[in-house]
């Protein structure tokens, strides 16, 4: 079975969506099938050239990537957004003789990825991988009419897809808010769990990021940017810095929010208590993991909440903001804890995880169980079974004036 991803997060960006799509992809192979993925070209030369610009490769699972023609986005120029060339993707997908679409986005490639199902007549799948109403500060004074359209182009979206799938039950609940008719189902991302790090491990881990011995480590990893609710973790920094010295923030990651959350750590005097560490690659990030006593995490935008359930699978002890993308994974009080979104509940919580040894052991050996129920293995397989059930009922292929006519009725009526 060959599937084509379409998407319009890749590399060199890295995010949840990037580390959701090769992880997939190197577990679909594994299974005997193959991913080709479409995703915007990075820089404005070549625009129309298949020659693939990964520094390293490409990623295990991937059979080729299509480079698509791109812009970088006004509102943030680290990411980028590929052009309406419908036509073209279309053409150069239709030669790859895909069994299956699969979109990763809502914009112009997840839309030329309808047209190539419909024009291909095969199943049609999609990710809704972003709680977009929450990213819209990112339009600045469109933000408002950015937060009012989106249901609708959701519900429009997604009911032109033969299945949708929610990372979250919450997120599988929004979808059924915005009134999307199709089936919605649930299906996170897994993990590769790997094997509980010896104190030996422990200790080299902490030694290559250079913390003292007595620090309690505190990890947030992810994109630094205002959607991550940072400045809350910053807050409970403050108050744990007066009840537990040694305590520690590393934050891995990079984004728009960087230099702001620097100055804010200047200002508040916290410059000996938080460190940035900048993007680490995501296959050297378990020492980061390891080097932790806790993982905190503050975002309340998450459909999953994918670093969350890496820091589980790794043995961390987790105390996140009770919200979106965190309710499915953690049990309060058996493999985590649940906070209130504020820096008291969360700084309480962190100091109860710090100053029990024997409540944050038995929170980290259960998280590692909860996070094998996860195994990427696992969830790709569940992945090619339902493409594989979706193919015996495929619709019929749409070309032709008649054909045309079809798809504008079914995107009429998607709307509804």
């Amino acid at each position: 079975m060959r599937i084509g991803f379409f998407t319009d997060t890749y590399r060199p960006n890295t995010n949840g969506v990037v580390v959701s799509i090769e992880t997939f992809a190197a577990e679909i192979a594994r299974l005997g099938s193959s991913v080709v993925l479409f995703a915007p070209r990075s820089r404005i030369s070549n625009w129309f050239s298949r020659k693939a610009i990964l520094p390293h490769g490409l990623p295990p699972g991937i059979e080729a990537v299509h480079w698509v023609p791109s812009v970088p986005l006004i509102m943030d120029r680290s990411h980028r957004v590929a052009l309406p060339v419908i036509h073209w993707i279309r053409r150069r997908a239709q030669a790859l003789s895909l069994d299956v679409v699969h979109t990763h986005t809502p914009f112009a490639i997840g839309y030329a990825g309808i047209q190539v199902g419909r024009g291909l007549g095969i199943p049609i799948v999609h990710t809704y991988h972003t709680y977009y109403a929450e990213y819209a500060h990112y339009f600045r004074a469109g933000a408002p009419v950015a937060r009012r359209v989106t249901p609708a182009i959701s519900r429009w979206f997604c009911n032109l897809h033969d299945l949708v799938l929610a990372p979250s039950q919450d997120t599988q609940q929004l979808l059924t808010g915005y009134g999307v008719r199709r089936p919605v189902e649930v299906l996170m991302t897994g993990v590769a769990v790997p094997g509980e790090a010896t104190l030996a491990e422990r200790a080299e881990a902490r030694h290559r990021l250079g913390l003292e011995p007595e620090a309690r480590t505190i990890l947030f990893v992810g994109r630094i940017a205002r959607e991550k609710n940072l400045d809350l973790l910053l807050e409970t920094m403050l108050l744990l810095r007066e009840r537990e010295p040694r305590a520690r923030l590393l934050l891995a990651g990079d984004g728009p929010d960087r230099h702001r959350l620097e100055r804010v750590v200047a200002a508040r005097g916290l410059g000996a208590h938080v460190r940035f560490l900048g993007w680490i690659p995501h296959d050297e990030i378990v020492e980061c993991y390891r080097a932790s006593d806790l993982f905190l995490f503050p975002s309340l935008t998450e459909t999953q909440g994918l670093a969350l359930l890496e820091a589980m699978a790794c043995g961390c002890a987790v105390v996140a903001a009770r919200g979106p993308g965190t309710r499915d994974l953690i049990d309060h009080g058996v493999n985590g804890l649940l906070a209130d979104p504020d820096a008291p509940s969360l700084a309480a919580a962190a100091e109860a995880v710090l100053g029990q040894p024997n409540l944050a052991r038995r929170l980290r050996t259960n998280a590692r169980k909860r996070a094998l129920v996860f195994d990427a293995g696992g969830q790709a397989r569940r992945l090619v079974e339902r493409y594989a059930e979706l193919t015996f009922g495929a619709r019929s292929s749409r070309h032709g004036l008649r054909g045309f006519a079809t798809r504008a009725l079914e995107e009429v009526a998607a709307w509804r």
